[in-house]
């Protein structure tokens, strides 16, 4: 059974790199730090402000931060479903790690940190549609700086259900005795269902441009 866990766990990996194909990062923001809870700042043209580029770190203990930033939906992802994502390249959640709000299109849409990266901009996208990306941020208690890695991707919605729900049922299978009959169980189900992949052409070509404009 130990070869099957391996070769399960091995095809997770493999899906896993494939949920997200087609990456184009953004290469800069307009930053500007603010006080806690200073909203108006949203609606602020943002002309005068410092340029972010990736790369460049931001932070400090307890500060608060406005980014900003316009993407344009490439004609490569017309037509797919389209995310935005975010790193800081810290590991961990908890109070000194960066937390952030996320507005799109002035509306405010979900909150991002360590566990939460992702960011759903539409289900069908447009070629050449704009999209206008705010984030407050909250720098958390830690002195120590951070980047602001971030792109848009196209998401594989069914290789993601489908990594789930093997990654899911590994996880259980890894906390059972190893003559658990419910742990043979599970991995006997999925070794028959990754018999049933065929991952020789897996995703698509992935490439990383350096795209998008400041605002």
């Amino acid at each position: 059974m130990f070869f099957a866990v391996e070769r399960i766990n091995r095809i997770v990996k493999e899906l896993g790199d494939n949920i997200y194909t087609e990456k184009k990062q953004l290469d800069s923001y307009k930053i500007k730090s603010c006080g806690y809870g200073d909203y108006s700042l949203l609606e602020a043209d943002s002309a005068d402000w410092e340029s972010y580029h990736i790369h460049d770190n931001w932070g400090g203990r307890d500060k608060h931060y406005w980014f900003k930033a316009t993407v344009e939906i490439p004609k490569e992802f017309e037509g797919e479903t389209v995310v935005y994502c975010v790193s800081t390249g810290r590991d961990g959640w908890d109070a000194l790690n960066p937390q952030f709000l996320v507005f799109i299109n002035g509306k405010a849409v979900q909150g991002l940190d360590f566990n939460h990266r992702e960011v759903l901009l539409t289900e069908s996208a447009k070629a050449r549609d704009l999209y206008h990306i705010d984030l407050y941020a909250y720098t958390g208690m830690n002195e120590g700086y951070a980047n602001l890695d971030s792109s848009i991707c196209i998401l594989e919605k069914k290789v993601e259900q489908l990594y789930y729900n093997i990654t899911v049922p590994v996880q259980v299978a890894a906390l059972l005795d190893t003559e658990d009959i419910k742990r043979i169980g599970i991995l006997n189900f999925l070794t028959e269902a990754i018999n049933l992949l065929d991952l020789r052409q897996a995703g698509r070509q992935r490439k990383l441009l350096c795209f998008g404009r400041s605002r």
